[in-house]
């Protein structure tokens, strides 16, 4: 069995918690955060707070909201 193969038989025996860590810092190892990002998504945000707040935005209501991406998740 290969390292990687005993490796995720191990993580698998994690608790919720603890295998979301692992998985995130899996994740983070593989590409560091490119700061043109994170100005792109500070620029989402604030031009979403402006349709809402100028009321050009009605938005949804939280439940709604979960519900639309609890099903594209396929939860």
């Amino acid at each position: 069995m290969s390292t990687a193969r005993k490796l995720t038989a191990e993580a698998l025996q994690l608790d919720d918690a603890e295998r979301a860590t692992m998985v995130l810092e899996l994740m983070d190892s593989l590409s560091r955060p490119d700061s043109r990002d994170e100005a792109g998504w500070i620029a989402e945000i604030e031009g979403r707070a402006h349709r809402a707040i100028s009321g050009e935005s009605a938005g949804v209501d939280f439940d709604t909201a979960v519900d639309s991406i609890s099903r594209d998740l396929g939860l």
